[in-house]
């Protein structure tokens, strides 16, 4: 098996809109991916933010997150042209007011197709 690459992510958000305090927040994630040969690989994420007054709204405020994996599947390595497929499952939830969720959490199946010429 390949090792383990990660990327790191921090943001804070203060937005305004005609001076007037509209959202805050604070997003960290990070995101992994363990080779293992050269056309597979294992894709690893975690993020998670917690958002003050969603769009304006005083008291809409919380936590939301996502876990999620699965493989990743590269036809050709060359730095110049990268097809790949990615197919994850993921868990997702927090608070219903700021993930727009009518549950506190839900599991989701994806895909990404990629292609660099």
């Amino acid at each position: 098996m390949g090792k383990l690459q990660e990327l790191k992510i921090l943001e804070s958000t203060d937005r305004d809109a005609a001076g007037k305090k509209v959202e805050t927040g604070l997003f960290a994630g990070v995101s992994a991916t363990q080779k293992i040969n050269d056309n597979l690989s294992m894709v690893y994420e975690v993020n998670i933010n917690d958002t003050q007054n969603k769009d304006g709204v005083d008291g809409v405020s919380g936590i939301a997150y996502k876990v999620a994996a699965g493989p990743a599947l590269q036809l050709e390595v060359n730095e110049w042209v990268r097809p790949i497929m990615k197919v994850s499952a993921a868990v997702v939830g927090g608070d219903k007011g700021i993930s727009g969720l009518t549950k506190d959490s839900e599991v989701r199946v994806g895909y990404q197709l990629e292609a660099w010429f």
